[in-house]
């Protein structure tokens, strides 16, 4: 089955952008909306008011010189593109074109347009049709589209007074797509990319955009209605709008950062007074205990708590093996986090310790017996150790060779730099970051994709990510056959077989054991939860067997090199990324909690 994720949509909706780009400028000749010559069915829609301010920033992102068509092709109209499902249109005013021959060989030539293997263009390797009336340019993925939207060639709906340098509308995309995850039409990675979307977009959202300089600047909001409990649980969790300080800091290499404000003291309230947890309150309050005590006597939730925040943040970083002198096995980035803990620094590296110390403890229980005529003790899997380095002290975490999949680039440690506990999945670099001045606005969260960094360490997983990409596909073709395995080894909920009976008993017997509070339909439905989840995972390993088979073949490299190539492709058409930068202010009024957004996209100097 051919999947309608989220990614195809984000490339349509690039594609279509970077029509109303490459097509030259907006004067608003006419007057006339664009939009209204486009079909009244799109899932989600794009209208650029004026080119002119745009060419700048859009320009730079892109790469062309979108000023050198004036010369020739005069000033043209207003422009239009939408989505729907895997296919997009563009709608846009060019009077002059005429002048140079047929519109559509003139809007070809100026777009680059391949010309395709039965004669037509392609776009990206994509056939494309385009069509002209008077001094309208149509051009769409499919004849059907086009076809579509011609039937609206007559429209002069005149252009809003209000209307802003971009707009971009929803007009059912999210739905579908909450459908189509809902339906499990969604693979991993586009589930993970959908839930970030729908975390900042609601459906029939319009999102605003203007020309600041060189910068495009966007502005939407999503919000919710909340549950009484929840409503008491994001107000007392929420701590107030300030400037951030931990996402200002100077970090080798930063490829993407986030930052976020929070109440630690409500967190863990919420946490302890969940009745979801209400079976764990006496080991709660035991640990609690032993771990004051521990501290000498500090109070947990008066000493400690408040003082752990209010900022917390992640970061993500490429690993130069030249800076660091390493030779990386894997392309993993460096993944960082930050949370001030001022007032407490002692105290949070002395129970980092005690952690790490009570799990090497328990490494060396389950570590192998030592070989034959070894006479020295078994090194644990992993331990750590303090050393100086720039300056700073570092602790780290080392792994017994072999144990770990990863080469030097994967060296966990930690620090305190000026308040603030950093947390590294590459130690090294803790040796290097440094504070900077604080931005003086105050946001609920703040943070950034810097173009270069992130660029090149979407290059350097390229080959590792086009291969997922493949493999996922190969997973999709082979389902039938792996339901067909696991019939034939457990048979079913009505015929099961003896392995299926077994599994049955096992799962029961230990949820019994783990859950003795549970009683009746909870029960049965923590039981059903856990065989579904069950059967879910014997699907997957019959798959993954009948997939590394597949993979085997040339026809799994082939698709891999292609994959390979459109993930190229799409990189070198953001290589004009400067940085994309993002703020949010959260509301909460009665029961209505409202995030408003603002992105800034940066193109390269």
């Amino acid at each position: 089955m051919k999947r309608r994720g989220v990614f195809a949509c984000a490339a349509l909706a690039a594609a279509a952008l970077g029509f109303l780009l490459f097509l030259g400028w907006t004067r608003g000749v006419s007057g006339t909306d664009p939009l209204g010559k486009l079909p009244r069915d799109l899932e989600a829609v794009v209208r650029v008011r004026s080119l002119p301010a745009l060419a700048g920033p859009l320009g730079r992102l892109s790469g062309r010189d979108v000023r050198a068509l004036e010369g020739w092709a005069g000033p043209f109209g207003a422009a239009a593109a939408g989505v729907r499902g895997r296919d997009a249109v563009v709608v846009r005013e060019c009077p002059r074109l005429a002048r140079f021959g047929p519109v559509e060989e003139a809007a070809a030539d100026a777009l680059g347009l391949a010309v395709g293997p039965q004669g037509g263009r392609q776009l990206a390797g994509r056939p494309v049709w385009l069509e002209a009336r008077g001094s309208w340019l149509w051009i769409a993925t499919s004849r059907e589209l086009l076809q579509s939207a011609l039937r609206h060639a007559a429209d002069e709906t005149p252009l809003p007074a209000d209307c802003p340098d971009l707009e971009i509308a929803d007009r059912g995309l999210l739905s579908r797509l909450d459908a189509d995850r809902d339906a499990g039409r969604l693979d991993d990675a586009a589930r993970l990319l959908h839930g970030a979307v729908r975390g900042a977009l609601e459906p029939g959202i319009t999102v605003r955009g203007r020309v600041a300089g060189d910068s495009l600047v966007l502005r939407g909001h999503a919000s919710w209605t909340l549950e009484t409990r929840e409503v008491a649980k994001r107000a007392a969790a929420s701590a107030p709008a300030a400037p951030f300080r931990v996402s200002s800091w100077s970090i080798p290499g930063l490829a993407a950062s986030h930052a976020t404000r929070f109440n630690s003291r409500a967190v863990w309230d919420e946490i302890f007074h969940d009745p979801a947890n209400a079976r764990f309150v006496d080991a709660f309050q035991k640990e609690i205990a032993e771990y004051e005590e521990f501290l000498g006597g500090r109070r947990f939730t008066t000493d400690l708590l408040p003082k752990l925040g209010p900022e917390r943040a992640w970061a993500v970083a490429r690993i130069d093996p030249a800076l660091y002198r390493i030779q990386p096995r894997t392309p993993v980035p460096a993944v960082l986090f930050a949370v001030h803990v001022r007032g407490i620094e002692a105290e949070a590296l002395k129970s980092l310790d005690k952690f790490l110390t009570e799990a090497e403890a328990e490494g060396k229980k389950m570590d192998l017996p030592a070989p034959k005529g070894r006479t020295s003790p078994v090194l644990e899997p992993f331990h750590h150790d303090k050393v100086m380095l720039e300056g700073r002290e570092i602790w780290r975490v080392l792994f017994r060779e072999g144990v770990s999949e990863f080469g030097p680039e994967f060296a966990p440690g930690y620090t305190v730099v000026d308040g603030t506990l950093w947390i590294s999945s590459f130690w090294p670099l803790l040796a290097k970051i440094a504070p900077l001045p604080a931005p003086a606005e105050p946001f609920h969260a703040r943070g950034a994709v810097v173009g270069p960094a992130a660029l090149a360490l979407a290059r350097d997983a390229a080959g590792e990510f086009a291969e997922m990409q493949a493999t996922w596909a190969v997973l999709d073709r082979v389902a039938p056959d792996a339901a067909g395995d696991f019939a034939a080894a457990f048979g079913s909920t009505r015929t099961p077989t003896e392995s299926y009976l077994r599994a049955f008993t096992d799962l029961e017997t230990g949820l019994l054991r783990e859950r003795p509070d549970l009683r009746g339909r909870e029960f049965d439905r923590e039981l059903e939860d856990r065989l579904k989840a069950w059967e879910a995972g014997e699907l997957r390993a019959f798959a993954a067997k009948r997939a590394e088979e597949k993979k085997r073949e040339p026809a799994f490299r082939a698709d891999v090199d292609a994959k390979r190539g459109r993930i190229d492709r799409v990189l070198d058409s953001l290589k004009g990324l400067g940085s994309v930068e993002w703020r949010l202010e959260r509301e909460l009024v009665g029961n209505r909690e409202t995030d408003r957004w603002e992105l800034r996209i940066v193109p390269a100097p």
